[in-house]
């Protein structure tokens, strides 16, 4: 019994569903705390889901591993990721999961303009970029590099 606590033990971190699963449950502030951190800027958190599940009948469902959910309607959602994405893959893979989390947001009959921010952020265990850097941070541009920011975030 000892050997199997040992060893769960060992994989505690939050690459883990079940430990990530523990440590951000009902923990606003350790999400609040880790967002600020990365997004260089305060972000408040009112509520935190889990493992939450966008079941579409019609495409491929997506589970996010931590969401938080902003008083103004804005979500942050944030994916642990244990097998290395290289980039092709990883961008692909954002842009089906913020795809989801805009589905979900704005309602059939509902205006573009009542759709709420959304931050992505995906936590891998090694450099998925391969330059040596610990954060990057990406926005849509144009052809000539200009940002194309639709809110303020």
């Amino acid at each position: 019994m000892k050997k199997e606590f040992d060893e769960i033990l060992q994989d505690a971190d939050l690459f883990n569903d079940m430990y990530a699963s523990v440590f951000f449950e009902d923990e606003v502030d350790m999400l609040q705390l880790m967002l600020s951190l990365i997004r260089g800027k305060e972000i408040i958190i009112d509520s935190v889901e889990i493992q939450l599940t966008i079941v579409n009948t019609d495409s491929k469902s997506t589970r996010m591993d931590v969401v938080g959910h902003e008083a103004d309607g804005s979500v942050d959602i944030v994916e642990f990721q244990v097998i290395l994405c290289k980039p092709p893959i990883l961008a692909k893979r954002s842009r089906h999961y913020s795809i989801n989390c805009d589905r979900k947001m704005l309602n059939h009959g509902e205006s573009y303009k009542d759709l709420q921010g959304s931050a992505l952020v995906f936590i891998c265990k090694d450099d998925a970029i391969g330059n040596g850097k610990p954060l990057h941070s990406f926005t849509m541009k144009d052809q000539d590099g200009m940002s194309w920011a639709m809110e303020e975030r």
